[in-house]
């Protein structure tokens, strides 16, 4: 005799769960890996090991693996794993509200952390975690960068996100080819293009346009895009 039909649901349910959390545990594991790499890539750079022009080209790759795992990490999302980042999210939010900011650029940053933080809050509530993970992971960045107390130094380096920022250019703005008011203009981008955020150096953030533009801007002419 054939069990009832809501039987076989639940026992498909658990299945499809299971596998579930097998693949999201797979790529988080991936994720670490490829971060222990980008790690030890930027000890080899502090040591003088990697000449300047390969730093970029050696951040650039990893950067782009974890990206790419991550976005699929972000599609596996479910409601609990949502929760947990946003709470990392609030945690760290928490934590740089207690310190004393004085930078403007800073306080920009800060602001757009919270708009990410309030747009991962609302699509929690509206049931869609992929979204609700994937903003706030954004503001994790955000927050993170701001709390780096390395972002000064003269021997600053590359920092990439483990997750891109989604922006847009929020006055019109030069696309310079290194990190530096010194460097040289690409192109200028008008205002409102959209950009993608892969990392960072001091107040300066290497950004990829949807036309496949790719250079540094400063943190101050741009803003998040809250975009579904």
């Amino acid at each position: 005799m054939e069990p009832p039909p809501s039987d076989i649901s639940d026992s498909e349910d658990t299945v499809l769960i299971e596998e579930q959390k097998r693949v999201i545990e797979n790529q988080q594991k991936k994720i670490a890996e490829l971060e222990q790499l980008l790690a030890m890539k930027a000890v080899e750079i502090k040591q003088g090991n990697i000449r300047e022009k390969e730093q970029e080209q050696v951040i650039e790759a990893a950067s782009h693996e974890i990206t790419r795992a991550q976005i699929k990490l972000h599609r596996l999302a479910t409601r609990s794993s949502s929760a947990s980042i946003i709470a990392e999210a609030e945690i760290a939010m928490d934590a740089l509200k207690q310190q004393s900011i004085h930078q403007s650029s800073e306080e920009h940053l800060q602001k757009d952390a919270q708009r990410l933080l309030d747009a991962a809050t609302f699509y929690f509530s509206q049931d869609d975690y992929a979204l609700a993970t994937d903003f706030a992971s954004q503001s994790v960045e955000f927050t993170n960068m701001v709390a780096d107390t390395n972002r000064d130094r003269p021997n600053r380096v590359t920092v990439a996100f483990n997750s891109p920022v989604r922006l847009q250019a929020s006055n019109n703005v030069n696309l310079r080819q290194m990190p530096g008011t010194h460097s040289t203009v690409l192109a200028v981008l008008e205002k409102g293009t959209f950009l993608t955020a892969t990392a960072y150096q001091g107040n300066w953030l290497r950004i990829q346009t949807d036309q496949n533009r790719q250079g540094w801007v400063s943190n101050m002419l741009v803003e998040v895009s809250i975009v579904k």
